[in-house]
């Protein structure tokens, strides 16, 4: 379900491919598991310490919101990291159904929702954070820096 890629060289780099046809979050809770796993030992190399939880609960959320919302056309998720200039770059990607983006700005969850709080909480979470949305899929980027 999961093929992770690693590259090494002058700026490391972590490539996970995630295949996620169908909804339900639950069914993806094992690869969800490699993908955090994944991230965390890659940041943990790179010299990230206090800032790993945030990292990969940040990275979870993004691909949750995959597996819920986008229903990519190939059923593939992309999430790859590299570190630069003391920060760790995220994108998390697919090429599902986009969405208006300026919605995100006045589509609050109501306090007793039970679903809706991802995106702040990634965006809490993250030192940088954006999404890039349309026909051709989503990109969520996140930047954090090292402590």
């Amino acid at each position: 379900m999961m093929e992770p890629t690693h590259c090494n060289g002058s700026n490391e780099r972590l490539a996970l491919d995630l295949s996620c046809r169908g909804k339900g979050v639950f069914r993806y809770k094992k690869p969800l598991d490699e993908i955090r796993s994944e991230v965390k030992r890659f940041a943990v190399s790179q010299g990230f310490s206090l800032e790993v939880e945030d990292i990969t609960l940040a990275v979870q959320e993004a691909c949750k919101n995959i597996i819920q919302h986008a229903r990519p056309v190939d059923g593939k998720m992309h999430v790859e990291c590299r570190v630069s200039d003391g920060r760790i770059l995220i994108e998390v990607s697919d090429n599902g159904r986009g969405f208006d983006v300026g919605v995100l700005e006045h589509d609050i969850a109501s306090p007793m929702a039970i679903y809706g709080r991802g995106i702040k909480l990634m965006k809490g979470l993250m030192d940088e954070f954006g999404i890039t949305s349309g026909r051709e899929g989503t990109t969520v980027r996140m930047e954090k820096k090292r402590s």
